[in-house]
């Protein structure tokens, strides 16, 4: 074959899931089909989420069992072991029945906007996202000056994907905070941040990256405690934004920022600081620093293994994913798949639904090493289920799942000499990026034209693959203008090849030339 594999492109596309907006009826629609979970539509930021509600739980615990140290401990104990209900059911007989009780101060001990807004925070963590909603609205109802209660309600509303509300419930929590000049920076730091995620998920990255520095400023701000509970999360919600604008080397730098931030503040073996290296490895991944990439990955994976035992858990579902993309980036396809197995094994038994969204992820990468192993009607099967699962998430279709989907698809036909369907599925990844990155600086947008390149080469229309070839080129000069990503190197091959092919023997000699030389770099480099 002229062209290198078709399927060596594609690989780095799937590595982050990026959540796509869709309609409120759309989202009604399929939830009375398949219930969705907040860890299913947003996995990370659920789990950062919880490890957040279950420091604050512990605290509000602390005070309301004051002076019973015995019982604080064992309730402390089931809200580590995510025992919900029997912390729920304590907090609200206790409360309920010390409510409006006085001390010698003649202070209520509890106040009742207090309550509600734990119980709605345990009920968050229960993923009964009806309730917990319910809870935030009575605590603001009776207390609408307090923006906690609103930055609450806003970042429900964003994880449910209500991003319009959370936009104008936290307007409202910024106006308050803006008006009191005591206010506590964190509390502004937190309103801009769920400020920047919907704007993150509505598309608007641009805006996004404003907000999440005005977070990142206002953490900086805050006194040392509550810094060190804050700042990792501002310098890895900056990382992502600068991922998906494809920053990637600033995107490393706040990923590596937060990761020095926890080992200080939390030790070696954390939940933060296996994210924190799952980040880092996604970062040099996207650089084509592969062998960064599994070092960090298999760091974050063994911190995971320790904190979870029993190897139920989604974040080590995640974990394996990633370190499996890496390991086929690096040729390793059976090591990859062996990777994607233990991922989709832990996911079977955490989700009895079929449509889980980590099922797509799971099928998707497996498509993928399946294709490179050679058997390609199981690529093709996996990659079917993957994109139903995706398009039942986002039934518009204009995400970067669907678009990995399609292009995983339009390998599997190719290799099945299935051409004209092949055609169809590139295509339709094309018109998916194109909208998603209208400006055309993205590498998603740079493997779609590559990948469709390579259709209308084995095609023999090599006018054709040429252009795509060098459309994908002029966008990854872009992204990488020092052209050390090993993506350069796979391009000036197949762009040899095709000028080659079409008698145009000089530009096909320097092409040559520029891929020999990207791949002695790389070995001296090794």
């Amino acid at each position: 074959m002229r062209k290198l594999s078709l399927i060596i492109i594609i690989l780095f596309v799937f590595i982050i899931p990026i959540p796509a907006f869709s309609s409120d009826q759309d989202g009604e629609r399929e939830t009375k089909l398949y219930p969705k979970k907040i860890s299913e539509s947003y996995p990370r930021e659920f789990q950062q989420q919880t490890l957040i509600i279950k420091t604050d739980l512990d605290i509000f615990l602390k005070k309301i069992t004051k002076p019973d140290k015995e019982t604080y401990l064992k309730l402390s104990s089931e809200l580590e072991n995510n025992n919900y209900r029997f912390v729920e059911k304590y907090i609200f007989n206790k409360c309920m029945t010390e409510t409006g009780k006085s001390s010698k101060s003649k202070k209520p001990v509890i106040k009742p906007d207090e309550i509600l807004y734990h119980l709605g925070r345990i009920k968050f963590l229960k993923e009964d996202a009806d309730s917990a909603k319910s809870y935030y609205e009575k605590a603001v109802k009776l207390t609408p000056d307090n923006p906690r209660y609103l930055i609450a309600l806003a970042n429900l509303h964003n994880l449910t994907g209500n991003h319009a509300k959370s936009q104008k419930t936290i307007g409202l929590a910024i106006d308050l905070l803006k008006l009191d000049n005591s206010a506590d920076s964190i509390l502004l730091a937190n309103a801009y941040d769920e400020l920047a995620f919907s704007y993150s998920e509505l598309g608007d990255l641009n805006e996004s990256k404003t907000y999440y520095l005005k977070s990142l400023k206002y953490v900086k701000k805050a006194g040392k405690s509550k810094k060190e509970k804050w700042l990792s999360k501002a310098y890895n919600n900056l990382g992502d934004v600068y991922y998906k604008i494809s920053e990637y080397k600033i995107a490393l730098d706040n990923y590596e920022s937060a990761l020095k931030h926890d080992i200080a503040v939390h030790g070696d073996d954390n939940a933060f600081v296996a994210i924190d290296y799952n980040n880092i490895g996604l970062a040099y991944d996207a650089q084509g620093a592969y062998k960064l990439a599994i070092s960090n990955f298999k760091k974050s994976l063994e911190i995971a293994e320790k904190l979870y035992p029993d190897g139920l858990n989604a974040s080590l579902a995640v974990y394996y994913n990633n370190l499996g993309l890496a390991y086929c980036n690096c040729g390793f396809y059976d090591k990859g798949k062996a990777y994607f197995d233990k991922a989709l094994t832990i996911d079977r038994k955490l989700y009895p639904l079929s449509m889980n969204k980590s099922f797509a992820s799971d099928y998707s990468n497996l498509s993928l090493a399946c294709s490179k192993l050679g058997d390609y009607e199981k690529s093709l099967e996996y990659s079917k289920k993957a994109l139903e699962i995706d398009l039942h998430h986002y039934p518009s279709g204009i995400c970067a799942d669907v678009l990995n989907d399609y292009s995983n698809l339009g390998a599997a036909y190719m290799a099945l000499d299935e051409v004209d369907a092949s055609i169809e599925a590139y295509t339709k990844s094309l018109e998916i990026a194109k909208k998603l990155y209208p400006a055309e600086n993205h590498i998603d947008m740079a493997l779609c034209y590559n990948n469709l390149g390579g259709v209308y080469d084995g095609l023999g229309k090599f006018q054709n693959a040429a252009q795509s070839y060098e459309k994908s080129l002029s966008i990854l000069k872009k992204l990488f203008p020092r052209e050390d990503h090993p993506y350069f190197e796979v391009c000036y091959k197949n762009l040899s090849n095709v000028y080659a092919a079409t008698g145009e023997a000089q530009k096909a000699r320097d092409y040559q030339r520029k891929a020999l030389e990207l791949q002695l770099q790389q070995e001296r480099r090794e």
